[in-house]
C-alpha cells in the first residue's frame, strides 16, 4: 500500500519482470497479464532467449534510430503481458514464447506489450518492463530507461529541496 500511495502522491515507479505482482496489486485495470491475475506469479511463464521487438513509441524509435530492437530475456519464467488499458503507452512490443504448464509444450503470444508506462493521479507514473535492463545493449538500456522516466520532474513525489536542507 505504501508504494501505491507514493506513486499516487506524484511519485514514480520503474519495475521489471517479477515485480509485476506489485503493479497488479496497485493498478489491476492497467495491464492484463498472462494467466490468472489473482494468483501470485502466475504470469511468470516466458522462455529465455533473444527477441526482435517492435518499437511503436515514436520518441523511443527516434532515439534508437530504428523501429525494431533486439532484446535479451536472460531468465526463463519472465512475466508476460497480454494487453493494456487505453491510457497505457506501449513502448516496446513483440512475439513472446512462453511455457504454459512448466513442461516441454511452448506457445507463442503474438504482439504483446514488452515495456509500458502509464500515468497515476495528477503526475505520478509507472513504467513496467518484462525484461531486465542489465543484459541489454547499453545504448538500448539507456534509451528505454530515459524514455520510461521521461516527463518526470526532479524530486517528484519526494521532499522539496527546502525540506532536505
Amino acid at each position: 500500500q505504501n508504494v501505491c500511495d507514493y506513486v499516487g502522491a506524484n511519485g514514480s515507479l520503474f519495475v521489471t519482470d517479477w515485480a509485476y505482482d506489485l503493479v497488479e496489486a496497485c493498478w489491476p485495470d492497467k495491464i492484463e497479464f498472462l494467466n490468472d491475475d489473482t494468483v501470485v506469479d502466475d504470469a511468470q511463464a516466458g522462455v529465455a532467449g533473444e527477441l526482435l521487438a517492435d518499437v511503436p513509441d515514436e520518441a523511443l524509435a527516434t532515439t534508437l534510430e530504428s523501429t525494431v530492437a533486439n532484446l535479451t530475456f536472460n531468465y526463463s519464467a519472465f512475466t508476460v503481458m497480454d494487453s493494456v488499458a487505453d491510457d497505457v503507452e506501449v513502448l516496446l512490443s513483440g512475439d513472446v514464447t512462453y511455457d504454459p504448464g512448466g513442461g516441454d509444450d511452448v506457445k507463442v503470444q503474438k504482439g504483446v506489450p514488452l515495456m509500458v508506462r502509464f500515468p497515476v493521479g495528477k503526475s505520478g507514473q509507472v513504467t513496467f518492463s518484462s525484461f531486465h535492463l542489465y543484459p541489454q545493449n547499453p545504448a538500448l538500456a539507456d534509451a528505454v530507461l530515459f524514455r520510461g522516466m521521461e516527463g518526470l520532474e526532479a524530486g517528484a513525489g519526494g521532499k522539496s529541496d527546502e525540506a532536505l536542507q
